[in-house]
């Protein structure tokens, strides 16, 4: 404390001195290095990542005090007729599953230990096989170009048909747990695609989204980390066994606006992509965009299965935790992939490796490339001060 205010470390930045003031007097914080600054609210906003009126709903919930956010919301939402229309559907989808017509697909869910609790928390639902179902319902209610626009059903002629049939249906949420899209998955070994996803409409961008984030931004923040997976499944997987800090990309490639709402997170990552090759470049690129933005990045390369899903119905839910307590840095995962497919021994290959890794580093702080050229210099042999002049004067790998 100096004075009348307390002074602390800024969640907000990479702060190692306590830079961030406190004031009782005036209910404010200010930090005088990255020039954060607000009331109670507005601190909660930026560290949870929330929206203002939930930061205010989050203060109330915690002093005790009652307050119905819905009567805050505003009335004239820019897409309050699409969310509607999702809801509805989502609804129509889940009643679906538990009606006596979704006895199968529940049953498969269930042998593949996917929860009746698990199915609630993440509203998996059931389209039918009559490929006019979801169309009859909606269309009652609804424009039919306004259906055919959100990506639940196509139009021929006159009359339209059901975009997704007979598949079982997961939820795609925005950040603030509203439905804005599905992945469907076939469940009776049809001959059809796996899955199809939802077109990228009005309300649903896919680079803006990162799947199970609402359900779990609150865990991430207790578990001081974030279990970053590829598919919707890897991450109802990983929930149903007790593992609720997961979010996924939903392929194997990251936008910039993943890569912000990542970073407001404030925590690591812990990269665990599928194991096959798409995996593994995956990985990497994914790692390397990360770790750009100063966000502390471990690997997880799992063996004997082609992602998580699998891994643990293999191996079990402790199994996959021992994997993530061994991971490694990701820079330490990036130098073994570089001995991919060279013979060390070799001086051609050695030195290949040798540059690969010195060009890596020309971007790193000063305390990696130290740490990493001692270490390979005691390990190949090789002069310090050679390998230093080469990350000084050498061509930075381009990613």
């Amino acid at each position: 404390m100096q004075g009348k205010n307390y002074f602390g470390v800024c969640p907000f930045h990479d702060d190692h001195s306590p830079s961030m003031s406190v004031s009782k007097e005036k209910q404010l914080f200010k930090c005088f290095v990255c020039n954060k600054g607000g009331n109670v609210f507005t601190f909660v906003k930026d560290y949870e990542n929330i929206s203002y009126i939930e930061a205010v709903k989050r203060v109330a919930d915690k002093v005790g005090i009652p307050l119905q956010i819905d009567s805050y919301k505003k009335e004239d939402n820019k897409y309050k007729l699409e969310f509607e229309i999702m809801e509805f559907a989502t609804k129509i989808m889940q009643n679906n599953l538990n009606s006596s017509e979704g006895n199968n697909a529940r049953e498969y869910l269930n042998n593949r230990n996917i929860a009746d609790s698990v199915i609630k928390d993440f509203r998996i639902g059931l389209t039918l096989p009559n490929n006019h179902y979801l169309y009859d319902a909606l269309s009652k209610k609804y424009d039919v170009k306004k259906l055919e626009e959100l990506g639940l059903i196509n139009i021929d002629g006159l009359s339209g048909y059901d975009k997704f049939v007979n598949r079982i249906m997961i939820p795609i949420t925005n950040l603030n747990g509203e439905v804005v899209g599905y992945t469907g998955r076939i469940y009776n070994g049809e001959d059809a695609a796996k899955y199809i996803n939802t077109k990228e409409t009005i309300i649903y961008k896919k680079g803006n989204i990162l799947f199970n984030y609402h359900n779990a931004k609150n865990y991430i923040r207790d578990e001081k980390c974030v279990i970053l997976v590829e598919g919707n499944m890897d991450a109802i997987r990983l929930h149903s066994s007790g593992i609720r800090n997961v979010l996924a990309l939903m392929g194997t490639a990251i936008t910039k606006e993943q890569i912000q709402i990542i970073k407001k997170l404030r925590v690591p990552v812990v990269l665990v992509l599928d194991s096959d090759d798409a995996g593994e470049l995956a990985t990497i690129n994914v790692g390397e965009y990360l770790t750009n933005e100063n966000i502390i990045v471990k690997v997880v390369r799992l063996n004997g299965a082609k992602d998580p899903d699998e891994y643990i119905v293999k191996n079990g839910v402790d199994a996959f935790r021992e994997a993530v307590k061994y991971s490694v840095n990701y820079f330490d995962y990036r130098m073994n992939t570089l001995k991919n497919d060279k013979n060390l021994n070799n001086t051609e290959d050695l030195v290949n490796y040798l540059k690969q890794v010195t060009r890596m580093l020309s971007g790193k702080d000063d305390l990696t490339k130290e740490v990493t050229l001692k270490k390979i210099s005691e390990e190949y042999n090789v002069d310090y001060d050679v390998l230093k002049r080469e990350v000084e004067f050498g061509t930075p790998v381009v990613q």
